[in-house]
């Protein structure tokens, strides 16, 4: 798919040696986490971003050609087993998760973004998949992210009655005589 990149993100990506991370805005229950893959926290629209360094890890990003919904697997490590049962508690399915790239000027003293980091992908979360390590150690958290596609393969729960018009408008009254139509003599023409 082609991308509306800027000028300096094309030479970037053009150029044989460049500098880059990940940055993932994820919304839980409790609040929305800004996370990246930078060894330190770091400050860009706004969000002070964690860094999650080698803690972090993002599955392969798939694009094709298809209307298909594709989806990624975001993972942090190194959780402590103690905070297990909190951190999948605060974990809310469908909610919204971006996955950004962001790349870095060459001065390895400072880090610089050359321009604003591109979103690589958007999806909602689904199901997360816990690994202990054997040893007795840290704990691993996948999430599933999918792409909103895969809403179009859901089905709608919603029917043409008055009670499921009024979830959304709860003073819309169009479908209230909606069930006396069925027993109304109706003659058609003449």
């Amino acid at each position: 798919m082609s991308r509306n990149l800027d000028a300096a993100t094309q030479s970037q990506l053009d150029s044989t040696f460049f500098r880059c991370a990940l940055f993932l805005q994820i919304t839980f229950r409790s609040e929305t986490s800004y996370v990246s893959t930078l060894p330190c926290d770091f400050t860009w629209g706004g969000q002070t971003w964690t860094g999650a360094g080698a803690m972090g890890k993002v599955g392969v990003i798939e694009e094709g050609i298809d209307v298909e919904a594709r989806g990624i697997t975001v993972s942090l490590s190194g959780i402590d087993p103690v905070l297990l049962p909190e951190s999948l508690s605060d974990i809310k399915l469908g909610a919204s998760a971006k996955l950004y790239m962001g790349f870095f000027g060459p001065d390895t003293q400072a880090l610089t973004l050359v321009s604003t980091p591109v979103c690589l992908f958007a999806g909602i979360v689904d199901q997360p998949s816990v690994n202990m390590d054997p040893k007795g150690g840290a704990v691993t958290i996948s999430l599933n992210i999918e792409s909103s596609l895969l809403r179009l393969q859901r089905a709608c729960n919603l029917m043409l009655t008055p009670a499921d018009q009024k979830i959304s408008h709860p003073d819309d009254t169009g479908l209230d005589q909606v069930n006396l139509l069925a027993w109304q003599a109706l003659k058609w023409g003449a």
